[in-house]
């Protein structure tokens, strides 16, 4: 359906391109339920994690509902010739590819929890022919287990040398045991063959666990994990702190293709994985690209979207060739991307780009041809050197009288996706803000940072100047704003005051524990209730293990600390919290493995309100049209498409538009952007002051980014600069430098924005 070839002329693996992440789950469950129609009794190895989502549900939904005309027509339009035969899934066997280690298989973020619920369990599998990694107590005395061995992380090397103490020596033969465990594991699946294997790919390009570096004929084994794959993992072990003291029993690339007759597939979705793939399909063959492993295996097949093959220059030709005759619209976009790409490669300015140059690229070479030779690319650099001008000169014009509606799905977004403009925006003051947080964003919190939070809290209520006497009055009941406590921290923040500060903090704390405990204002003047409730909550957090999903309540007060950083954010440009920060709590936003779709009256229409009550002239949303980034990203761009909608059709005469906005996750290419903002040196220093300061969640960075290990507020920098430097190349130095406008004279970064109208915006 998707009219590209298997596999182009230069391309090393062989892909199956689909349009977007949901039909790649329906595509590879029908071509799994092909290979297990011809293999009964086959075995098999499938992924954990979340792109699996909709692979999972779509086997699952075939099977249910197998035989019925619904499912016989889509089967068959998906290619599979054989609809009556129902697989027999009971035959099968079923390998785990990896599992932390260590890590308790009955905790729900396990792997080998996850094989059970979501393969064993939805697919009907014989759970005797389910082999999960089970080493929890793995060559351990008593009633001790790996958790306890290696609290503090993992020293393999103590099996090569003499261990000094006698926890050296009992984690010596646990690791041993261990090893013992990884050979006989390989020994039993080659005893048998996998048939069928079904990975990701990593942020590093890792298969499994097979992180770049490895040995391409690697057997199973106990590995330890790179950032990038910890970084990755840190979601579901409770913070990077957390995983990185994790290692991996991984099955081995060699393990993977000792069945030469095995269908093997890896698939991705989104434009985050492009890079990767591209390598892994470009070449050369190499032990830092995993997936070159697989040069020659006849039965490899990459099953990807469209944007996760944004990278491999074959397949960008290819569309490019067949959308440069669709249409004026098509062939205006795709003629600017090629001319700026290719500057870009050649780094030379759009007016200094050569005929030479055009006919070394493939798709300028083709422009240069259709459009009769040479004489037409002068006006053509000219025209896209004066686009990028006007987008950067539009953003220096001010905008006055108009109200804004922006909108996150996490609590960072806004700031890391365009501060700098926010910021610019809300100093003239005939514009009027609303910032608009759509989920509560509990997950991330971690246990151990929020038990200190209320530790201290708790201090501060019993030894606290005054504070008892602050809890009698009323201070904390659910019906007062929480704005005094921003103000209190950012007076201390000025006045250096760190005690202050964590005075503030407490002082939120308690607050949230009242609200959270005590909806109705019952109790909340009682000091030995509030802390009763905190110290009821510090017993709860302490006794869940990291990555461990919490009981509703508890999830709701862990969110209300991510909803203070955000008051403290724009407390700290001058808004008063309580009148422009509007926290919704997206139902659909339940800490699941697999996140539910938003509804309409649950999700969707707290924001209508808003926006029926503000008067939006512009909504800002994180813009991930595909879904297959941050999960959250795209479950809000739903829910704020079908809010604009009807706040549309609503207002018909509303000429509604939309900024949609890329932060760390994704970028905008420069020929995508309506409007580019420059960004001082001084709008960096202030990002990372407002992002230090106020995100007191995020200093340690629990959950970083697999790219870059650090404050996403230095990679959202870096990002900014990298797009700075994008334009200097196509525009030329002289450009910024001898601006009249001193702020381009001191850029030293951009902002991207993609401006839509209404309908382009739910055309995407």
């Amino acid at each position: 359906k998707s009219e590209r070839k298997l596999q182009y002329p230069q391309e090393k693996l062989p892909i199956v391109e689909v349009e977007n992440f949901p039909q790649l789950g329906k595509v590879v469950a029908a071509r799994f339920i092909e290979w297990v129609q011809a293999n009964p009794g086959g075995v098999i190895s499938l992924p954990t994690g979340r792109t699996p989502e909709h692979f999972i549900r779509w086997v699952k939904h075939f099977l249910d509902t197998w035989g019925t005309r619904e499912t016989v027509e889509e089967l068959s339009g998906l290619g599979l010739l054989d609809t009556a035969s129902r697989p027999d899934m009971a035959s099968l066997h079923f390998f785990q590819m990896d599992e932390f280690f260590p890590i308790n298989p009955s905790h729900k973020n396990s792997f080998s929890s996850y094989v059970k619920k979501q393969y064993a369990e939805n697919f009907g599998l014989d759970p005797a022919k389910v082999r999960v990694m089970d080493i929890w107590t793995l060559g351990c005395k008593g009633k001790v287990n790996n958790g306890d061995l290696f609290a503090d992380g993992i020293d393999l090397t103590v099996t090569e040398r003499e261990p000094m103490t006698a926890l050296e020596r009992d984690q010596a033969a646990a690791l041993t045991a261990v090893h013992q465990y990884c050979c006989e594991y390989e020994e039993e699946i080659r005893g048998l063959g996998i048939g069928f294997f079904l990975g990701g790919i990593g942020p590093d390009g890792h298969v499994a666990f097979n992180c770049k570096g490895k040995d391409h004929n690697s057997t199973t084994r106990l590995t330890k994990l790179n950032y990038q794959s910890a970084a990755a993992a840190a979601g579901d072990l409770g913070g990077i702190e957390n995983s990185r003291k994790k290692h991996v029993i991984t099955i081995g690339l060699g393990t993977i293709k000792y069945n030469p007759d095995a269908c093997v597939i890896v698939f991705a979705a989104g434009d985050a994985k492009a890079q990767v793939i591209a390598n892994a399909v470009n070449g050369p063959k190499h032990v830092d690209t995993p997936a070159s492993s697989f040069y020659g295996f006849p039965g490899f097949r990459f099953y990807l979207t469209q944007s996760a093959c944004t990278k491999i220059e074959e397949r960008i030709f290819d569309r490019f060739i067949k959308e440069f005759g669709e249409g004026p619209g098509y062939k205006k976009d795709l003629v600017m991307d090629a001319v700026i790409d290719l500057a870009l490669k050649v780094k030379k300015r759009l007016i200094d780009l050569s005929a030479e140059d055009f006919e070394k690229d493939r798709r300028t070479g083709h422009i240069m041809r259709e459009q009769n030779g040479s004489s037409y690319l002068g006006a053509l650099m000219r025209e896209a050197h004066a686009m990028l001008r006007s987008k950067i000169e539009r953003s220096l014009e001010p905008i006055s009288g108009r109200r804004f509606i922006h909108t996150a799905p996490h609590h960072d977004d806004i700031m890391l996706g365009y501060l700098p403009l926010a910021n610019n925006l809300r100093k003239d003051l005939s514009n009027e803000h609303t910032f608009v947080y759509a989920t509560s964003g509990f997950n991330a919190v971690t246990n151990k940072l929020f038990v200190g939070f209320l530790k201290k809290a708790l201090l501060h209520l019993e030894a606290g100047q005054g504070v008892r006497e602050m809890v009698e009055a009323g201070y904390f009941t659910p019906s007062k704003v929480g704005d005094p406590d921003v103000v209190k921290f950012m007076n201390a923040h000025a006045a250096r005051d760190s005690q202050a500060k964590d005075d503030a903090i407490s002082e939120r704390v308690l607050r949230c524990v009242a609200r959270n405990f005590d909806p109705k204002g019952a109790q909340s003047t009682s000091p030995s209730f509030l802390k009763q409730k905190v110290e009821e909550a510090i017993v709860y957090y302490s006794r869940q293990y990291q990555g461990q999903k919490d009981a509703v309540e508890y999830q709701v007060l862990k969110g209300m600390l991510r909803e203070f950083e955000c008051d403290a954010l724009w407390g700290y440009h001058g808004f008063v919290p309580s009148e422009s920060v509007s926290h919704l709590r997206m139902g659909f936003y339940k800490g699941d493995l697999f996140t539910e779709d938003p509804q309409i009256n649950r999700d969707v229409l707290p924001l209508l309100d808003l926006m029926r009550k503000k008067h939006p002239d512009y909504v800002t949303v994180a813009l991930d049209p595909e879904g297959s980034g941050p999960d959250t990203h795209y479950k809000v761009l739903q829910a704020v498409s079908a809010a604009c909608k009807l706040y549309s059709e609503e207002t018909p005469g509303k000429d509604l538009k939309i900024w949609g906005y890329r932060n760390v996750w994704f970028r905008f290419h420069p020929r995508e952007a309506k409007v580019i903002y420059p960004v001082e040196l001084g709008d960096h220093a202030h990002l990372n002051d407002a992002f230090e300061t106020c995100f007191i969640s995020q200093k340690e960075a629990s959950f970083p980014a697999p790219d870059y290990d650090g404050p996403f507020s230095h990679w959202t920098q870096m990002i900014q600069a990298e797009q700075y430097q994008q334009l200097v190349t196509l525009l030329g130095e002289d450009f910024f430098s001898a601006h009249p406008d001193p702020r381009m004279r001191a850029a030293r970064g951009m902002v991207f924005i993609n401006e839509l109208g209404m309908g382009e915006f739910l055309d995407r």
